[in-house]
């Protein structure tokens, strides 16, 4: 496990210096101090490298505001603070977000990600109202305005704060994706 976080943050630093193309996987491993072949028990690509690191932010997330996901009435602007610390916390991996040809690989995350967080809110919510197709939707949206504003975010150097942006974050969701949900927004601070 240690030569695994050795690599990940290896490709954090390497990402903040040059782009994500330019990387190679013979830089990742010569700068981890591990051979290639150590490189590949790990990680099949530098895709999966990079999806890895993402998942796993993500989890540690997950993790921190699981709780606030089984009651609706509990889902906070907290929980969007909590989103933006992660990426300022992971800011030389975040750099990612600023380069386009890695979008698409993290607009699929995204995705993945959102749907399992809305899942989990509309279990709890017990909502039966809201068609499959609709929900792809709303994830479709959520994926994208939260990739566009993060990267923005990252472009403007973490600025304003991870609280001014969580709660910035918040306001625009609370009643549109509630809504969509058929769930009541959660009350005003």
């Amino acid at each position: 496990m240690k030569t695994k976080n050795v690599i990940k943050q290896t490709f954090a630093r390497l990402v903040r210096e040059q782009s994500y193309e330019s990387i190679r996987i013979s830089d990742v491993a010569a700068q981890a101090q591990v051979a290639r072949a150590t490189f590949y028990l790990h990680y099949g690509t530098k895709e999966e490298l990079m999806i890895s690191y993402i998942d796993d932010m993500f989890q540690a997330f997950y993790d921190d505001v699981e709780g606030k996901l089984s009651e609706v009435d509990a889902f906070d602007e907290a929980v969007a603070v909590r989103m933006f610390e992660s990426f300022r916390d992971e800011a030389s991996f975040s750099q990612l977000l600023r380069q386009s040809s890695v979008r698409p690989i993290l607009y699929n995350r995204f995705q993945n990600y959102l749907a399992r967080l809305f899942g989990r809110m509309i279990r709890s919510a017990k909502i039966d109202t809201l068609p499959p197709e609709h929900l792809q939707y709303l994830i479709d949206y959520g994926a994208s305005g939260s990739l566009s504003i993060l990267a923005s975010w990252v472009a403007k150097d973490f600025q304003p704060d991870s609280e001014t942006m969580g709660k910035l974050y918040f306001s625009i969701v609370r009643h549109g994706m509630w809504q969509t949900m058929g769930i009541s927004p959660p009350p005003e601070n």
